[in-house]
């Protein structure tokens, strides 16, 4: 049955976006994707991540304008800098979204990585996003909020093999992500306003996204992975599609963080979040038809983790098709290790 509308849309997906993705390799297709960096770079990545590299510090500073930046302070330009196969030399490189595009090296920077930090500093690009590699063997370090951020970073995983369209191996690295990255010090200073109140950022489903994002696309860096695709019945949160068109499908993942408080302290109502949940239900109903698999991702957040509240949710998605996955978000390292004793193991239904 052809799908295809006059308007070249796919189940309401812009036709040509995908195409484009597919054949660049680029993931960063949408304007809200929330990572400084396309998807083609975590090719990149892997291939200067190796360990017969000896341990010596490379920064790359992403920019919206690297040549802007890069001609001011009479960096050296290295053409089409982020496709090289073999890690440059130490130094800190300004670079764009596309690793296709030019790299600028700055100035006096080398094997000292105090030294380069302090350039940075210097150079005023100290609150740019960053990505370090080198430090300690094959650890790849991102500082989302550069090096003015008092953080140790979030580490890039490892590429593995294996399809995202196969639910086991999707749902290990979904687990993954939610009981050692959500779980480190670094994000969990991000997801809250005050931690002790129980009161999440604003952001928190954006927040969660962003690192969500990085994670799948290194972990699968041969698949399309997508933020924020624009369909006629809104935005899905992260589509993954095929990089290979001998293995035909897409994975939808809507995501949701289930508040007890809103930012400012407020009490969100059980109805509320009641509601909430349902229209993440109704989102990834809507979304292809024909997908491989759809993910309903609840990252909960409350205080009183009071389970009943999903009791209607499980029947709908077991009804529909959909695979609900819960994940339990702490605000303090004391409230993950009490999680962990009371359980025994992470929690996905």
């Amino acid at each position: 049955m052809n799908n295809t509308s006059p308007s070249r849309s796919l189940g309401g997906a812009n036709l040509e976006l995908l195409e484009i993705a597919g054949r660049t390799g680029m993931g960063a297709i949408s304007d809200s994707d929330p990572v400084p960096w396309d998807q083609a770079w975590h090719t990149t990545f892997e291939h200067w991540r190796h360990t017969n590299y000896p341990p010596m510090p490379i920064m790359l500073v992403f920019c919206k304008r690297p040549s802007a930046y890069g001609s001011d302070l009479k960096c050296t330009q290295l053409f089409q800098f982020g496709v090289l196969s073999t890690r440059p030399k130490c130094g800190v490189y300004l670079v764009g979204r596309s690793p296709t595009g030019n790299g600028w090296l700055l100035p006096s920077t080398g094997n000292d990585h105090q030294d380069n930090c302090r350039l940075l500093q210097e150079a005023k690009l100290d609150d740019f996003p960053l990505v370090i590699f080198g430090l300690n063997e094959s650890d790849i370090i991102f500082l989302p909020n550069g090096l003015n951020a008092d953080e140790a970073g979030v580490l890039i995983p490892t590429a593995v093999s294996g399809s995202p369209f196969k639910d086991e191996l999707l749902t290990s690295e979904l687990v993954h992500f939610a009981t050692k990255n959500l779980a480190s010090g670094d994000l969990r200073k991000k997801l809250w306003e005050k931690a002790n109140h129980y009161w999440p950022i604003e952001q928190a489903e954006r927040t969660i996204q962003l690192f969500l994002l990085i994670s799948l696309r290194a972990v699968f860096k041969n698949y399309e992975i997508l933020a924020e695709p624009p369909v006629v019945a809104g935005r899905i949160d992260i589509l993954i599609l095929s990089g290979d068109s001998k293995e035909p499908g897409r994975v939808i993942l809507e995501l949701k963080a289930v508040r007890q408080f809103g930012s400012t302290g407020t009490p969100v109502s059980k109805s509320t979040v009641i509601t909430q949940i349902h229209e993440g239900i109704i989102q990834a109903l809507t979304y292809f038809k024909d997908a491989t698999n759809k993910y309903i991702c609840l990252y909960d957040m409350r205080k009183d983790k009071v389970s009943s509240i999903y009791d209607d949710a499980r029947l709908k998605c077991d009804s529909c098709g959909i695979k609900l996955r819960l994940f339990e978000v702490h605000p303090s390292a004391v409230e993950v290790r009490h999680a962990i004793v009371a359980s025994g193991s992470g929690s996905t239904k």
